[in-house]
């Protein structure tokens, strides 16, 4: 796997939309180093301050922009080191010796190895490592148990409808599409009301919870999403075309007291009982309906989906009884892992306010950052 610097989200690697390579360019980019279990991956461009540790069983290469730090033995605690680059002593000291330039901020990686960096005594660094391991294990596990609920959600779709998805009826004559809200970068502040932005669909479909943003401007009732509504990317950025046409259930944030699709989304909701959001959004997952879309999708470098594709695709309608069965298996697999990811939030939460509070309360030595192994992909 690829990783970029789009896979740290909040000291954390997302995984969900890492890029596969053969294993020919996977030597290529593995010469300087391969990451390994334990080592701290960051951006030392752009997205400075982000951090994430590698897991066990991840096999690797660092993308462009990304450095790693490898933890020296009877000095630093591997997963303390990760605590220790995201606290806010050593974020002032990125701070401090970030290099703006006229394109991009960078950390100067050759003088790194000078930082500073806050390290306790090894029983001080567990003690602190296991505190705010235990949260992040927890979370790691609810989003393994919710991606587990929804893949067998997925197969009883296919089992079920699998090989009667494309018919003669339209979509449109089951759901309305309502595309969302175009906006100005002047109206995105405030923190009652957000947007939901295509960067809130996950490559191959799913919520992401980071493409909210606050939004103060105007907009018509229709584009409210309400938690649980379904949204479809009607635009893509990626030149592999990872995002037209992927749907994405919308929860309840716990965060803003309303949502807008942005212009980017369209909210499809069943106009009846003969398709429910769970249905839709494995419909939408479904290699027919993918192809479908793309032959709706225009632009040579950003697709923009046809504001009739949704609708014109052609399938079968499912009959009442299927459908119910369907929707009684399903639906309890989704609100469970609809629950799962709002206790991980929870626990997010809760990590992200002990972490600077453990860090500052640490009594320990101001030691260089070249202590640890350094090295950047290019």
């Amino acid at each position: 796997m690829f990783l970029g610097i789009s896979s740290l989200t909040n000291g954390r690697l997302d995984l969900a939309d890492l890029e596969h390579l053969s294993e020919e360019d996977f030597i290529r980019w593995t010469r300087r180093i391969t990451p390994r279990e334990g080592d701290v991956v960051f951006s030392y461009e752009t997205r400075l301050g982000e951090a994430a540790a590698i897991p066990s069983g991840l096999r690797c290469c660092l993308g462009r922009r990304m450095g790693l730090l490898r933890p020296r033995d009877q000095i630093v605690r591997p997963r303390f080191l990760l605590y220790a680059y995201l606290g806010p002593q050593f974020q002032e000291t990125i701070r401090e010796r970030t290099i703006h330039g006229s394109t991009v901020d960078r950390i100067p990686l050759k003088e790194m190895g000078t930082f500073p960096i806050a390290l306790p005594p090894l029983d001080e660094q567990e003690r602190i490592e296991s505190i705010l391991a235990a949260l992040d294990a927890r979370y790691e596990h609810n989003h393994a148990l919710g991606a587990r609920e929804l893949h067998v959600a997925h197969h009883i779709f296919r089992s079920m409808f699998g090989g009667r998805i494309e018919g003669d009826d339209q979509l449109g004559n089951h759901v309305t599409v309502t595309r969302g809200r175009s906006y100005k970068s002047s109206e995105l502040t405030g923190d009652d009301r957000a947007l939901v932005t295509l960067k809130s669909v996950r490559a191959g479909g799913g919520y992401n919870p980071d493409g909210l943003k606050p939004y103060l401007g105007d907009y018509r009732p229709p584009q409210v999403v309400q938690p649980g509504e379904l949204v479809v990317a009607h635009t893509d950025l990626t030149q592999a075309a990872a995002v037209i046409g992927k749907p994405a259930i919308v929860p309840d944030t716990g965060s803003f007291s309303e949502l807008v699709a942005s212009l980017d989304l369209a909210i499809v909701r069943p106009s009846g009982l003969s398709v429910s959001i769970p249905f839709l959004y494995f419909l939408f997952l479904e290699p027919s309906f993918q192809q479908h879309a793309y032959g709706y999708a225009n632009g040579s470098t950003v697709l923009h989906l046809a504001k009739e594709a949704v609708g014109s695709f052609p399938f079968v309608a499912p009959d009442r009884e299927r459908h119910s069965m369907f929707g009684a298996l399903a639906t309890p697999l989704l609100n469970h892992r609809d629950a799962l990811i709002r206790e991980a939030r929870g626990l997010a939460k809760i990590r992200d306010v002990l972490l600077p509070a453990l860090m500052l309360g640490q009594l320990g030595d101001d030691r260089s950052a070249a202590l640890l192994y350094t090295t950047a992909a290019g």
